[in-house]
């Protein structure tokens, strides 16, 4: 019997290599430059809440256009995947509208729908540690990013955190200091529960500064939540 391998076509045998087809690659291709585009122009609009709706109506449906149900179908399988993005809803996930809007607005922040960039609590988008560590690495202007996180105190059942950052945006030289002074305490407040170790709570603090010092520098907030990562500890595997 003839080898099956042997007398198969090679055009054959090189679609048969192909993962992603040509045209689903274009069109990752357009979500890519049009994520990249929309969180540019976000962050240079700085607080000009204008030119900020404009940006944003104009990308929404760019992103609807391009995210349709044959790449969803794909983006679906990356919902609670260790490799795509965690869900507070285990079981089944959320359904592919909840999911597309979550996914149109991470891609508008430049963000990714892998390496858990992304969480979805209660049907809502929330940015990660992982997320914000990408998008101040990749952040135009900003330097010297030098980051201290102190020795957390158990209080209650929490804990405050004490922490030092400094960077410089465009050659400016600025800093953050979350410190116990005399006359208050702007130690980093975290929620511990009981699974917690000390690495967690490191963790959550370091997002928090991460959070903060991308609030200050591009004048905008992503959405998240100061223990999102509460909903989904020990919820998803891996």
């Amino acid at each position: 019997m003839a080898n099956a391998t042997a007398t198969q076509p090679k055009n054959e045998l090189i679609k048969q290599d192909v993962i992603v087809p040509e045209s689903d690659l274009q069109t990752m291709l357009a979500l890519d430059r049009t994520s990249q585009a929309c969180s540019k122009q976000l962050v240079e609009a700085g607080k000009n809440e204008a030119v900020k709706a404009l940006i944003v109506a104009r990308s929404v449906k760019q992103f609807r256009g391009l995210l349709s149900d044959a790449v969803m179908s794909d983006i679906m399988e990356l919902q609670n995947s260790p490799l795509g993005f965690r869900t507070d809803k285990k079981e089944g996930g959320y359904s592919n509208d909840v999911v597309r809007d979550c996914v149109v607005q991470a891609f508008m922040r430049g963000l990714r729908v892998t390496g858990n960039e992304i969480n979805i609590i209660a049907g809502n988008l929330y940015v990660t540690k992982e997320g914000f560590e990408r998008l101040m690495s990749e952040l135009p202007g900003l330097t010297g990013l030098k980051i201290q996180i102190g020795v957390p105190q158990t209080v209650g059942d929490g804990a405050l955190v004490p922490a030092k950052a400094e960077w410089k945006y465009n050659g400016v030289h600025d800093s953050i200091t979350w410190e116990k002074e005399e006359a208050a305490d702007y130690r980093i407040p975290i929620r511990v529960n009981s699974a917690m170790g000390v690495d967690a709570i490191l963790g959550k603090a370091k997002s928090k500064v991460l959070r903060t010092i991308y609030a200050r520098v591009c004048g905008s907030k992503l959405p998240v939540e100061a223990d999102a990562d509460d909903a989904v500890d020990g919820e998803v595997v891996g």
